[in-house]
Protein backbone atom coordinates (compact mmCIF):
# COMPACT_ATOMS: atom_id res chain seq x y z
CA UNK A 1 0.00 0.00 0.00
CA UNK A 2 2.89 2.45 0.87
CA UNK A 3 4.47 2.32 -2.68
CA UNK A 4 0.77 2.08 -4.67
CA UNK A 5 -0.38 5.46 -2.44
CA UNK A 6 2.85 6.97 -2.07
CA UNK A 7 5.67 6.17 -3.82
CA UNK A 8 3.79 5.53 -7.07
CA UNK A 9 2.16 8.60 -7.66
CA UNK A 10 5.38 10.67 -6.33
CA UNK A 11 6.75 9.77 -8.99
CA UNK A 12 4.15 10.81 -11.67
CA UNK A 13 3.34 14.22 -9.79
CA UNK A 14 6.56 15.16 -7.16
CA UNK A 15 4.99 17.57 -4.74
CA UNK A 16 5.91 21.30 -4.76
CA UNK A 17 7.30 23.88 -2.11
CA UNK A 18 3.97 26.32 -1.06
CA UNK A 19 3.46 28.88 -3.71
CA UNK A 20 5.36 27.41 -6.33
CA UNK A 21 2.82 26.67 -9.45
CA UNK A 22 0.02 28.37 -10.80
CA UNK A 23 -3.10 29.26 -8.18
CA UNK A 24 -5.74 28.72 -10.71
CA UNK A 25 -4.90 24.98 -12.14
CA UNK A 26 -4.59 24.03 -7.96
CA UNK A 27 -7.98 21.78 -8.86
CA UNK A 28 -6.60 20.61 -12.04
CA UNK A 29 -3.32 19.53 -10.05
CA UNK A 30 -5.14 17.88 -7.00
CA UNK A 31 -7.73 16.29 -9.15
CA UNK A 32 -4.87 14.52 -11.58
CA UNK A 33 -3.09 13.41 -8.39
CA UNK A 34 -6.05 11.72 -6.49
CA UNK A 35 -6.82 10.32 -10.14
CA UNK A 36 -3.29 8.62 -10.49
CA UNK A 37 -3.29 7.25 -6.50
CA UNK A 38 -6.95 6.00 -7.46
CA UNK A 39 -5.75 4.27 -10.44
CA UNK A 40 -2.48 2.70 -9.06
CA UNK A 41 -4.63 1.49 -5.65
CA UNK A 42 -7.35 0.16 -8.15
CA UNK A 43 -4.34 -1.51 -10.10
CA UNK A 44 -2.98 -2.84 -6.33
CA UNK A 45 -6.48 -4.21 -5.93
CA UNK A 46 -6.43 -6.07 -9.41
CA UNK A 47 -2.85 -7.35 -9.22
CA UNK A 48 -3.57 -8.84 -5.44
CA UNK A 49 -7.10 -10.20 -6.89
CA UNK A 50 -4.83 -12.13 -10.12
CA UNK A 51 -2.33 -13.49 -8.06
CA UNK A 52 -4.69 -15.17 -5.76
CA UNK A 53 -6.60 -16.51 -8.73
CA UNK A 54 -3.31 -17.97 -10.30
CA UNK A 55 -1.77 -19.16 -7.26
CA UNK A 56 -2.88 -22.70 -7.62
CA UNK A 57 -0.63 -22.60 -10.47
CA UNK A 58 2.56 -21.55 -8.92
CA UNK A 59 4.09 -18.90 -6.38
CA UNK A 60 6.39 -17.59 -9.30
CA UNK A 61 3.97 -17.65 -12.26
CA UNK A 62 1.29 -15.51 -9.64
CA UNK A 63 3.57 -13.10 -8.54
CA UNK A 64 5.20 -12.02 -11.86
CA UNK A 65 1.75 -11.77 -13.18
CA UNK A 66 0.41 -9.69 -10.55
CA UNK A 67 3.66 -7.44 -10.67
CA UNK A 68 3.11 -7.30 -14.69
CA UNK A 69 -0.12 -6.45 -14.30
CA UNK A 70 0.43 -3.36 -11.74
CA UNK A 71 2.91 -2.42 -13.66
CA UNK A 72 1.15 -2.12 -17.36
CA UNK A 73 -1.83 -0.57 -15.78
CA UNK A 74 0.15 2.24 -13.99
CA UNK A 75 2.34 2.51 -16.70
CA UNK A 76 -0.11 3.60 -19.12
CA UNK A 77 -2.03 5.50 -16.20
CA UNK A 78 1.26 7.85 -16.36
CA UNK A 79 1.50 8.53 -20.37
CA UNK A 80 -2.21 8.98 -20.12
CA UNK A 81 -2.58 11.13 -17.82
CA UNK A 82 -1.03 14.64 -18.41
CA UNK A 83 2.44 15.63 -17.08
CA UNK A 84 2.48 18.74 -14.97
CA UNK A 85 5.34 21.08 -14.63
CA UNK A 86 4.77 24.25 -13.66
CA UNK A 87 7.61 24.77 -11.52
CA UNK A 88 9.44 28.09 -12.56
CA UNK A 89 12.89 27.97 -14.25
CA UNK A 90 14.14 30.25 -11.88
CA UNK A 91 13.16 28.08 -8.71
CA UNK A 92 16.42 27.00 -7.20
CA UNK A 93 16.72 23.18 -7.99
CA UNK A 94 18.56 22.31 -4.83
CA UNK A 95 15.82 23.87 -2.89
CA UNK A 96 12.79 22.34 -4.92
CA UNK A 97 14.81 18.62 -4.52
CA UNK A 98 15.11 19.44 -0.97
CA UNK A 99 11.47 19.79 -0.43
CA UNK A 100 10.29 16.99 -2.71
CA UNK A 101 13.16 14.08 -0.48
CA UNK A 102 11.61 16.12 2.52
CA UNK A 103 8.02 15.57 1.30
CA UNK A 104 8.66 11.48 0.64
CA UNK A 105 10.68 11.22 4.18
CA UNK A 106 7.51 12.23 5.95
CA UNK A 107 5.27 10.02 4.51
CA UNK A 108 7.67 7.29 4.71
CA UNK A 109 7.99 8.20 8.15
CA UNK A 110 4.18 7.99 9.00
CA UNK A 111 3.49 4.97 7.51
CA UNK A 112 6.38 3.80 8.99
CA UNK A 113 5.18 4.46 12.55
CA UNK A 114 1.23 3.17 10.95
CA UNK A 115 3.42 -0.32 10.28
CA UNK A 116 5.25 -0.40 13.67
CA UNK A 117 1.83 0.50 15.82
CA UNK A 118 -0.18 -1.90 13.74
CA UNK A 119 2.30 -4.48 13.54
CA UNK A 120 2.18 -4.04 17.78
CA UNK A 121 -1.17 -4.35 17.92
CA UNK A 122 -1.33 -7.42 16.15
CA UNK A 123 1.21 -8.88 18.08
CA UNK A 124 -0.31 -7.91 21.42
CA UNK A 125 -3.82 -9.53 19.81
CA UNK A 126 -2.12 -12.61 18.58
CA UNK A 127 -0.55 -13.55 21.99
CA UNK A 128 -3.82 -13.18 24.03
CA UNK A 129 -5.36 -15.68 21.12
CA UNK A 130 -2.92 -17.87 21.84
CA UNK A 131 -3.33 -17.33 25.49
CA UNK A 132 -6.86 -18.29 25.74
CA UNK A 133 -6.41 -20.91 22.97
CA UNK A 134 -3.76 -22.54 25.73
CA UNK A 135 -6.17 -21.83 28.83
CA UNK A 136 -9.09 -23.96 26.90
CA UNK A 137 -7.12 -26.79 25.83
CA UNK A 138 -5.74 -27.34 29.77
CA UNK A 139 -9.57 -26.77 30.40
CA UNK A 140 -10.75 -29.25 28.24
CA UNK A 141 -7.60 -31.26 29.32
CA UNK A 142 -9.41 -31.73 33.02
Amino acid sequence: TYLAYTVVPWLKYPPNPPAVGSGETIGERTALYFGFVTVSLLALVAAVLLVRALLARGPWLAVVSGVALYLVVVGVAAVVLAPIDEVPDSFPANTLYSFRIGALATSTAMWAGVALVLTGLTARTWRARQADELRRARAAAL
